[in-house]
């Protein structure tokens, strides 16, 4: 989708779309491209880059390309995902964090000890009933991160176990489902996480 941007809407020479070990792709738990604008040794390639006009036009193109990404992961999603809810109310939200905090501390009753759960959708507000809004899954957890509620399912002990968890929420629609790392209900890198507790 973004080579397909470059060329359609850039102009740019099509260089092809190529799949390689490349460190900064290695291991990462979402999907991830390396973009390659041009060359700063083509005295072109610099010129355009360089210029104010260039650097709109390529990041215009990589942010319609994500944009199309985005919609395209999304269509198969349960319509909940990206829904179009009412406001939570305080009293609703309050209950919520209420029973949210009465879980953790039940299932985190280990001080230090790190979990493994899977992240499978995002709101910017707290859903309604969010335990039963997602189908096909039960205990629905979440967190708050840079303004976001980020919604989890599974508790795990171990990565493997929650891998596996993943890839069958993934078989159920939720296409974009990812392991995270936890400790003491905060969430800490997975890559820490994993070096502690494989």
């Amino acid at each position: 989708m973004v080579q397909s941007q470059f060329k359609e809407r850039v102009g740019l020479r099509d260089r092809g779309v190529m799949q390689a070990g490349f460190l900064v792709l290695y291991r990462i738990t979402m999907p991830g491209v390396l973009v390659e604008t041009g060359y700063l040794t083509n005295s072109k390639d610099e010129k355009y880059l360089k210029s104010e006009k260039g650097q709109v036009y390529i990041a215009s193109a990589i942010y319609r390309a994500f944009k199309e990404y985005k919609k395209e992961m999304e269509k198969d999603l349960p319509e909940v995902i990206v829904p179009e809810h009412r406001p939570v109310k305080e009293s609703e939200t309050t209950a919520a964090a209420e029973d949210q905090q009465r879980q953790n501390s039940a299932r985190e009753s280990e001080t230090g000890k790190i979990y493994f759960r899977v992240q499978f959708a995002t709101s910017a507000e707290l859903l309604r009933n969010y335990q039963s809004q997602f189908k096909g899954l039960n205990n629905v957890d979440y967190y708050e991160h840079n303004g976001l509620i980020k919604y989890t399912n599974g508790n795990f002990p171990s990565y493997r176990d929650a891998n596996e968890h993943k890839n069958s929420i993934r078989e159920i629609g939720y296409k974009d489902a990812f392991v995270i790392a936890v400790r003491d209900n905060q969430r800490i890198p997975l890559k820490e996480a994993r070096k502690e507790q494989p």
